[in-house]
């Protein structure tokens, strides 16, 4: 949201950039607010001592085990990489199917269509008794 409100103060105007100043008020005074009624909240329910006591916040069990991927961060990156690079296949892969047709496949009427669409438009211009109807251009 911070984001949206500063590219609407950079390239807005009028109203736009008004609505990128309200949103960006908007967005960090929720935020401090949020912030400052949640610790004072906290800090006000730890005057109770009933409140306080450890079987409320510890289980007993063992702590979770640590994974440490500081240690294989050069797989993790190789990973990263690698759906990187399937995605971007991907988007060029969509990309080339909407290329827009040469003019000379525009003038032949061939725009967009493959030979199986062209060979059922070609049989379905057909009268009722069988003949070709003419069809004007």
């Amino acid at each position: 949201m911070i984001i949206v409100a500063v590219i609407l103060m950079i390239f807005g105007s009028g109203t736009m950039l008004s609505f990128g100043y309200s949103l960006l008020t908007g967005v960090v005074l929720n935020f401090l607010c949020g912030v400052v009624t949640s610790k004072l909240m906290m800090k006000s329910l730890g005057h109770y001592p009933k409140l306080c006591k450890p079987r409320y916040f510890d289980d007993g069990r063992q702590q979770d085990k640590i994974y440490p991927f500081y240690k294989n961060r050069k797989k993790f990156f190789l990973v990263s990489l690698i759906l990187f690079a399937i995605g971007v296949g991907c988007i060029s892969v969509s990309s080339a199917d909407a290329i827009p047709p040469s003019a000379s496949q525009v003038r032949s009427g061939r725009a967009g269509r493959s030979a199986r669409k062209r060979k059922r438009l070609k049989t379905a211009h057909r009268s009722r008794n069988g003949h070709p109807i003419r069809l004007q251009k």
